[in-house]
């Protein structure tokens, strides 16, 4: 659930900044909050072992990154910003949780069991 909400939430800044034509350094905490929500991604994808995924949200989260900012051109950062988007769309469906197993009870009788 965390990382759907979080991945929600770096598509929302996203959009955000691809409105307001900023540069990618100079997003200040909509910068922050694409970054956070791509980690976390990352990690969920890490967890899976989808080793495409990781590697291409690897450089998502590294584009990001607040500490170390990328100059890019004005033309770069907004394909650059469209191609994040559509990145983030698909790993909502590619990389959805798996659900939980339930586990056999110990009492249930299966037909056709001796009992002991």
């Amino acid at each position: 659930m965390l990382t759907k909400v979080m991945t929600w939430l770096s598509l929302a800044a996203l959009a955000v900044a691809l409105y307001s034509h900023s540069n990618i350094p100079d997003l200040g905490i909509t910068g922050l909050v694409i970054f956070a929500g791509a980690l976390v991604v990352l990690i969920q994808a890490a967890r899976q072992r989808k080793r495409y995924w990781t590697a291409g949200l690897i450089v998502i989260v590294l584009l990001f990154n607040p500490l170390i900012a990328l100059p890019v051109s004005h033309t770069m950062a907004v394909s650059l910003e469209l191609a994040c988007i559509l990145a983030l769309l698909a790993s909502l469906f590619a990389l959805r949780a798996q659900p939980l197993l339930s586990i056999p009870s110990i009492t249930d009788r299966t037909p056709g069991s001796e009992s002991l």
